[in-house]
């Protein structure tokens, strides 16, 4: 028998470890700790599960497969056999207990699986297990608690695990929980079951005499509507609301749309259990967005601010439903007359950028930044505020249009020359912009840790002179995307010259690089490798060049956009400033939710309207997050890219390597990275560039082997894998081994 510990049984407001516990119990805890009604209960742990089956003697049998016979052997043993005495004596305490809060002799439970198996999590095991309610007295719960057991080896539950390939040795948590005197109970979905519409709250309820109803609740206006077959007054439209509302904040703790049961009796409303919806039906209304042959493509995965929506949406980009997605007329590029017209446009457009729009942007931008907002009385930074919307709109238009030239360019090259692992070789190392950037970083940090290791550390004056040239690089370079869609909306970031401890936190994760190989060095020699390999297809050379020149256009248009996007943000963080001041915003980040035009054309009299307007826009902003976007729209349809598992995305540098993961969504938490850890960011980003030095290997949920990162991770040698699925399921420390060349991820 294994022998049984404290944690065998446990209150549960304490079951936090999914583990153990089984999902199930660890999110009724989390609601426990945010303060909802929950009613008392504790938790027998998946440990005692696995004591009752080597006390039954059928422990080994049920590690393996077993076929329909064998499953009934085993559910006949689990439920003949007796739980040993420690953990009977655990749960017969941990009743008594409840019955002592209840006062009652034999309170009335209801006994709940917890599955640890991961597909249960996601809603696979849906009614595969049993569920005993209004169980009262001690050897009615010990026997439920075995039926609930038993369930693990039910048809039902074994068609599960075949069909999910659930491979984990089966065990079961159980919830014993009081039941609650019902006047109305039922379930809830904080999205419709059958559309997927997260904008419409479900509500079915069941009344003591037998009676049934159901209920919508509409998010946009949050009106109660109910079904014409329901019996008069079922429930109180304002108890539904209750409910509603009670559901979407119970989102916030366990993640995404949620299904909960819920009773109410005199005390309130009580939450019974709360999972997340799995496997909804897409939903995402359109409205008529083209001709056909036309495409949109999704530029950013959440939708953007109100003010960015006066910037961004221009020329060939609008918004649906508040995402930004940008036209793309479907052309075929194996026709060589169209692949010729595609590739002059791409080579006038570099000339023109270089010629005419990069001096000409430099020059506005550095006026803008080097401007004395705080002295501008109001018409003075409301023209200001004009100037740098058209300036960050511009940047923004080149900075979409040289992601499409690159697209175009490379996908055109590396048909070609008849691989992306060629074209990879012959494009070289990271451009001159980058490059700079990435090794004045290098030497930030160099400097750093010489200082650490000879005690100037401690001296203010290396320290004054040190911040110095920590503040003049974020003045010179002002910001660094962490993906695309911050060069979009200025609401979502803070620059370098507002936040300069941003650069030391770059600073901090790049001094872990050792005594490795400079940047420089290691890009001089990506493109010598690169000169040379350009020498065997001189057919190709023309595009070549068109391509690199790109990739270096690429980096200088990122680089303008961030520096006209900060000047656009100091602008209207001053104003903001203005605005709070004045009494017509409550909050300097309010400013976001009014349009650009809006404030390009303030006056005072618009000041009274301010808040009702931010409230209204705040709700439809709301409403909007909880659609998922497609990332394509094709004629009309709906598209999204599905790889063959969660695991496998684009190849970007070649090789093998095998480490712990370190999570990254910001430069605080990239700080923290240690050498060989195999960095993982969701969003594709050049600033994550400087860590890849000390990185053993890169994994990005987006982007494609021409991003910065992918370049970067070239240079240094080291694999990457882009636009990978399902990647941010993965915690700190998790170990795994990440195949460059053929894009896909191994987890140990």
């Amino acid at each position: 028998m294994l022998p049984a510990d404290f944690t065998m049984i446990i209150p549960l407001a304490d079951a936090i470890n999914a583990r153990k516990y089984g999902a199930k119990a660890a999110n009724l805890a989390k609601l426990v700790a945010a303060g909802f009604a929950v009613p008392r209960g504790f938790v027998v742990s998946a440990d005692a599960c696995r004591a009752h089956l080597w006390e039954s003697g059928m422990r080994q049998q049920a590690a393996a497969v077993p076929d329909a016979e064998h499953r009934e052997t085993i559910r006949a043993a689990m439920l003949d056999g007796q739980i040993p005495e420690d953990i009977r004596a655990s749960i017969a305490e941990a009743y008594k207990r409840l019955a002592w809060r209840t006062g009652l002799q034999d309170p009335k439970v209801a006994i709940r699986p917890s599955a640890l198996d991961t597909a249960a999590d996601y809603g696979g095991f849906a009614g595969a297990y049993e569920t005993c309610l209004n169980v009262a007295g001690l050897e009615s719960v010990y026997t439920a608690i075995k039926w609930v057991w038993a369930s693990l080896w039910s048809g039902a539950a074994a068609a599960c695990r075949i069909r999910f390939g659930s491979v984990s040795d089966p065990a079961m948590a159980v919830i014993v929980q009081l039941m609650i005197p019902a006047q109305h109970s039922g379930a809830v979905f904080t999205a419709d079951p059958a559309t997927g519409n997260p904008h419409s709250t479900v509500i079915t309820a069941k009344r003591q005499d037998g009676t049934s109803a159901r209920f919508a609740v509409d998010l946009n206006t949050m009106s109660v509507s109910e079904a014409a077959d329901a019996p008069q007054q079922s429930m109180p439209s304002d108890l539904v609301g209750q409910i509603a509302e009670q559901a979407i904040l119970i989102e916030e703790n366990v993640g995404g749309r949620i299904s909960s049961e819920w009773a109410v009796d005199r005390e309130g409303i009580w939450i019974l259990q709360a999972d997340p919806m799995r496997n909804l039906p897409a939903y995402f209304p359109l409205i008529d967005a083209g001709s056909e042959g036309v495409s949109w493509k999704r530029l950013d995965a959440q939708p953007i601010s109100f003010f960015a929506r006066g910037v961004a949406t221009r020329g060939n980009r609008i918004t649906l439903n508040g995402y930004l997605y940008e036209k793309r007329a479907t052309s075929d590029l194996s026709d060589e007359r169209a692949r010729l017209k595609e590739t002059d446009a791409s080579a006038a457009a570099a000339k023109e950028w270089e010629k005419r729009i990069c001096p000409e942007m430099n020059e506005r931008v550095t006026q803008l930044l080097g401007c004395d907002r705080s002295n501008m009385d109001s018409a003075a930074l409301s023209s200001t505020l004009k100037s740098a919307v058209e300036v960050a709109g511009t940047a923004y238009d080149w900075f979409c249009r040289s992601h499409n030239f690159l697209d175009l360019l490379s996908g055109s090259l590396a048909k070609g020359l008849g691989s992306r692992e060629l074209l990879w070789k012959v494009l070289g190392g990271l451009p001159s912009a980058l490059l700079d950037r990435d090794a004045v970083l290098q030497e930030l940090a160099e400097r750093f840790v010489a200082a650490e290791n000879t005690g100037k550390i401690d001296d203010q004056s290396w320290w004054r002179s040190y911040k110095s040239d920590v503040e003049r690089f974020a003045g010179d370079y002002v910001y660094a995307f962490k993906y695309g869609g911050e060069a979009a909306d200025v609401s979502r970031w803070r620059s370098w010259v507002e936040d300069s401890d941003a650069v030391y936190r770059i600073i901090s994760g790049v001094s872990k690089r050792g005594n490795s190989a400079s940047l420089v060095t290691l890009n001089c020699s990506a493109d010598q490798d690169a000169e040379i390999a350009q020498a065997e297809y001189p057919h190709c050379k023309k595009l070549i060049q068109l391509c690199r020149k790109w990739i270096a256009r690429r980096a200088e248009v990122e680089q303008v956009s961030a520096r006209a996007c900060t000047a656009l943000r100091l602008t209207v963080v001053k104003l903001a400033a203005r605005l709070a001041q004045a009494g017509a915003i409550s909050d300097p980040q309010d400013i976001f939710y009014l349009t650009a035009d809006e404030l390009v054309q303030l006056t005072d009299a618009d000041y009274l309207g301010f808040a009702s307007k931010i409230a209204q826009r705040k709700h439809k902003m709301w409403l909007e997050r909880r659609l998922i976007a497609p990332e394509l729209v094709v004629d009309g349809d709906q598209q999204t890219k599905i790889f063959a598992d969660g695991l496998t995305g684009i190849s970007a540098s070649g090789g093998v390597v095998t480490g712990r993961v370190r999570i990254v969504r910001t430069l605080e938490e990239a700080s923290e990275i240690e050498p060989g850890e195999i960095l993982i960011s969701p969003f594709q980003g050049s600033v994550w560039a400087p860590f890849l030095a000390v990185a053993g290997g890169y994994i990005c949920g987006d982007g494609d082997d021409m991003s910065a990162e992918a370049i970067a991770a070239r240079v240094y040698e080291i694999p990457a894998i882009m636009s990978c699925k399902g990647i941010m399921r993965f915690k700190n420390g998790h170990k795994v081994t990440l195949d460059g060349a053929c894009g896909k991820i191994k987890v140990w």
